[in-house]
Parts: C-alpha cells; sequence; structure tokens
C-alpha cells in the first residue's frame, strides 16, 4: 500500500512539474505570438494612431510584414479609429529583398475607396509607416497596385506621431 502511495506521488509530482514548466514556457514565448503597432486614422483629425494588436509569429520577414498588411486590412478594434485601407483590398505579393519591401496589393485599394476616407497615397503612408515601425531594418518600400508600380507621394502622414493605444 504505502508503494502505490509512493508511486503515485511521484508521478504525480512529474506531471506538475512537467505543467508548471510548460505554464513558464507559455509565458515567456508567448506561444508564437508579437506585439505589433498598427497605424489608422482617427475619427474626425484624421491623424494616425497606434493600437496595439497581438498576432501570429511567423517564419520570415517577409510573411510577418504580409501578416501585418493583412490585419491593416481587416481594420482597427477601436471604434475611435477609421479604417486604412478598403476591406476587400488583398496582399497580391510581399517580397522582402536588400533591406527593401515589394508590396503589390490589389486594383479594390482604388476601386474600393468609397469605404475609407483617405486618398490612395494617404492610405498607402498609413501602411509605409505601420511597416516601418515595426520593422526598423526596412530602408524601402516599393508599392504595386495590381502588378503595376505605383509612383507613392507621401502625403505627410506618416510623419505626424501617432498615440499609441491599447
Amino acid at each position: 500500500m504505502k508503494k502505490k502511495f509512493t508511486k503515485e506521488l511521484l508521478w504525480g509530482g512529474i506531471l506538475g512539474g512537467v505543467f508548471v514548466l510548460s505554464v513558464i514556457v507559455y509565458i515567456f514565448t508567448g506561444a508564437g505570438q508579437v506585439n505589433r503597432v498598427l497605424f489608422f486614422p482617427t475619427e474626425g483629425t484624421m491623424e494616425l494612431s497606434g493600437e496595439l494588436r497581438r498576432v501570429p509569429r511567423r517564419g520570415s520577414d517577409e510573411e510577418n510584414i504580409e501578416l501585418l498588411v493583412e490585419e491593416l486590412i481587416l481594420g482597427p478594434v477601436e471604434l475611435s479609429l477609421n479604417p486604412l485601407i478598403p476591406k476587400y483590398t488583398t496582399v497580391r505579393t510581399c517580397m522582402f529583398r536588400d533591406r527593401t519591401v515589394y508590396l503589390d496589393l490589389s486594383p479594390e485599394l482604388i476601386v474600393g475607396k468609397g469605404s475609407v476616407e483617405l486618398s490612395v497615397d494617404e492610405s498607402l503612408a498609413g501602411v509605409d509607416r505601420t511597416i516601418r515601425f515595426n520593422f526598423p531594418r526596412v530602408e524601402d518600400i516599393v508599392f504595386f497596385i495590381d502588378g503595376e508600380m505605383y509612383d507613392f507621394k507621401p502625403s505627410g502622414m506618416e510623419s505626424q506621431t501617432g498615440l499609441i493605444s491599447g
């Protein structure tokens, strides 16, 4: 009887130790999650304001940048912020080579502008700011719309400082 109790206690201790270890690993690794700041225009003033979002960590910078832009397309969670990119826009291609991001977005960026109060340049300025903020090693971003290089002229929106709210 005493051996059975000792054996159960030993296995219970091992199982409890594994549980505690897995909780510690989960807390410190974030279970593959990373915090990102996404910039959206504020209601009324249309200045860019940051929204903290927890997103899955992907394998490469390319995949992480693509996911970040897809999160921008989903729009803000906070009600005081407006969408930056029209809802049905898709990321056609995202490449990251030699510190330059090549980002090809679908034509809905232009066609679907009715749902967004910003010009294409203002929307792209918000995308530019979001990518550069989260990936400081990015030196240049080249935008394409439906495979055609877009002559991006920042409207000054990307230089505004937005508050990070969580």
